[in-house]
């Protein structure tokens, strides 16, 4: 049997240099004798082929036996169409020594020589190239699966000669098939043009700065409709500049006009929220404002940029409630919202605005906002302008108090005007009877008596005209209830009074005593003050004791906005178990005095009710009486 090594390769010696490249590539020289369908190779020990050699016997029959079956039929195919004109290239697989398939590239050219076809050649070991390919085409394979089903177009950017790689959804999304779509100056030049300069920038820089390429920009189909495309690469590099680029492409157009539209609708929600003439805020959960309109921070006397960042629960608002009590932060609308977790409606609150240091009223509401797991995440609150409303409140409570004050007034002129009419027809009724008698008397008398009898009437008459100013005394104090009121000196009214009565004083030796230094002045009708302290002091007089020197003292105090005044005398003093409930009335007296009418005590209840004031009375026979007068509200 002939060697492997003889023949056409084996007459030849080859460079050792040669021979030692070849291995180191894995490449052998072959020759194929067709005609004696034997196979010889340049290997030695070295050769990658050594072993190789030595397992199918030489032949090209035992060669084929090694083929992988699915190459059988196209390594046959290619002997039988070989052509001495062109040179044949053919990569097969063949089972090793080691039991694997290796991957051969086999490249040759027919030649005839002494009547024998020769197939001379190279045989190259492409088992790791080839298996390369293979995981390449197996990954574009899969990626190109993965970009279908998401939609997006895949691409392989060679940098130095612009070409671009294809794969993907590039025909449903772009309508161009992967070779129309071309390389790099085709792809930009489908790009719109008020977009094209942006990109191909973002690119250069990209590129430049080996960092990832991402960008927005509108895409001309094939049908010159125009879609949204975002674009996303990342490059490779050779460890100095970028060499390729791989990337994905997917059009947003949909989501683009969503999002457009959603902007538009937020821009609109916008534009009616700062319309609107109430303030709408969201907040956090501590209750700082992340959303809100113009009339919420306007409403507060703030910029915006006061208004943003400050708590609802912040002190500086020093809040109040309607009744103008400090309201404690638990019971804001927006924490009671949150711990409540429901709707908080129409909490009327006095808010101080801290930049414009005045206060405005607010009428708030907080609505609590769920996510999706009915978490709570935000409350919305709103409030409008209370101030107009709460003064008119104000107002009306003020007319309220007004028109109880005018009932009330008004039944006390009731009450006053069926007690004036009691006294009129009670104190009218005695001398009218005796002028009557008396006139009847004067017709039946002889002349004689006649004259007495007129004697009579005219006295009569005269204490009915004595009735009668002792009533209109007491009209005038009705009438007067509206006198001015004035500060006075409650040591200057009475030095007036006492000068009225300085001849009666001398007369009993009277000892007056006053302290006024507590409460020195009242705002007050001076000739009702003048009245009452006139009334008193001359009772006090009329009716001191005999039994020791007449002694009155006269002093004020303050409790709280009242002014109190006290009057005691150590005069006979009056039985309170028996006149007690009549110690005020009209024509009520208790000492036997011909100056005593029963009208000064009466006058001086009615003066003081008049003013809104109290009287009350102590009194014990032989020891004195002590008058207590409440004039109110002389201090707010």
């Amino acid at each position: 049997m002939e060697s492997t090594t003889d023949s056409f390769i084996g007459n030849h010696i080859l460079d050792r240099r040669i021979r030692t490249t070849l291995s180191n590539a894995k490449i052998t020289l072959c020759e194929l004798n067709l005609t004696t369908r034997t196979i010889h190779w340049s290997v030695d020990h070295s050769f990658h082929f050594f072993e190789f050699s030595k397992s199918y016997g030489g032949t090209f029959d035992g060669y084929f036996e090694l083929i992988h079956e699915d190459d059988k039929e196209k390594v046959a195919r290619a002997l039988e169409n070989l052509n001495a004109e062109e040179y044949m290239t053919l990569q097969h697989r063949v089972l090793w020594t080691d039991g694997t398939y290796h991957w051969l590239e086999g490249i040759g050219k027919l030649y005839q020589e002494n009547g024998a076809l020769l197939l001379i050649g190279t045989i190259q070991d492409i088992t790791e190239r080839k298996n390369l390919e293979i995981e390449r085409e197996d990954w574009e394979q899969r990626h190109k699966l993965v970009a279908d089903a998401a939609g997006i177009i895949v691409y392989d950017y060679d940098i130095e000669s612009g070409s671009i790689i294809w794969s993907g959804n590039i025909e449903r999304i772009l309508s161009f098939s992967n070779e129309e779509m071309g390389d790099i100056n085709r792809w930009g030049g489908l790009i719109h043009p008020d977009d094209r300069e942006a990109t191909f920038q973002a690119l250069d820089e990209a590129q430049a700065q080996l960092k990832t390429f991402e960008v927005y920009y509108r895409f001309k189909r094939k049908d010159g409709e125009y879609r949204n495309i975002y674009d996303k690469g990342t490059f490779l590099s050779n460890g100095k500049k970028a060499i390729r680029m791989l990337g994905m492409m997917s059009d947003v157009t949909e989501m683009m006009q969503s999002r457009m539209a959603l902007t538009q609708s937020e821009n609109r929600f916008r534009s009616l929220m700062n319309n609107l003439n109430i303030g709408v805020a969201l907040y956090d959960l501590n209750t700082v404002p992340i959303m809100h309109n113009k009339t919420a921070f306007t409403l507060l006397g703030m910029t915006e940029s006061q208004f943003v960042g400050t708590a609802a629960l912040d002190s500086k608002w020093n809040v109040i409630d309607s009744d103008g009590n400090s309201m404690q932060p638990e019971d804001f609308p927006i924490p009671r919202c949150i711990k409540q977790k429901q709707a908080i409606k129409q909490v009327v609150m006095g808010v101080y605005r801290p930049v414009t240091k005045d206060r405005v009223w607010l009428m708030v509401d907080a609505e609590p906002i769920y996510d999706h797991n009915q978490d709570l995440l935000h409350v919305i609150c709103t409030y409008m302008d209370f101030s107009a409303r709460k003064r008119m409140e104000e107002i009306l409570k003020e007319k309220n108090r007004q028109l109880v004050t005018t009932s009330k007034e008004v039944e006390r002129r009731n009450e006053r005007l069926v007690e004036f009419a009691q006294i009129v027809s009670h104190n009218l009724r005695s001398p009218l009877s005796s002028i009557a008698g008396l006139s009847e008397l004067y017709f039946n008398s002889s002349e004689k008596d006649k004259d007495q009898a007129v004697s009579y009437i005219k006295d009569v008459c005269d204490k009915a005209l004595g009735t009668i100013d002792d009533l209109n005394q007491v009209l005038k104090v009705q009438q007067d209830e509206r006198v001015k009121s004035d500060l006075i000196a409650f040591d200057e009214c009475l030095g007036s009074v006492l000068e009225l009565l300085k001849i009666s004083l001398l007369e009993k030796n009277v000892i007056i005593e006053t302290d006024f230094i507590q409460a020195p002045s009242i705002n007050y009708p001076q000739v009702f003050l003048e009245n009452i302290l006139l009334n008193l002091v001359s009772n006090a007089i009329k009716f001191s004791s005999k039994m020791e020197k007449p002694k009155v003292i006269i002093r004020t105090e303050r409790i709280e906005n009242n002014v109190v005044l006290y009057f005691t005398d150590n005069g006979l003093g009056i039985d309170l178990s028996k006149y007690g409930k009549d110690i005020f009335s009209f024509g009520k007296t208790f000492h036997v005095n011909k100056d005593s009418k029963g009208v000064g005590l009466f006058l001086v209840k009615n003066q003081i009710r008049t003013m809104g004031d109290e009287i009350e009375v102590e009194s014990m026979v032989d020891k004195g009486t002590t008058f207590k007068i409440v004039f109110r509200n002389q201090y707010e």
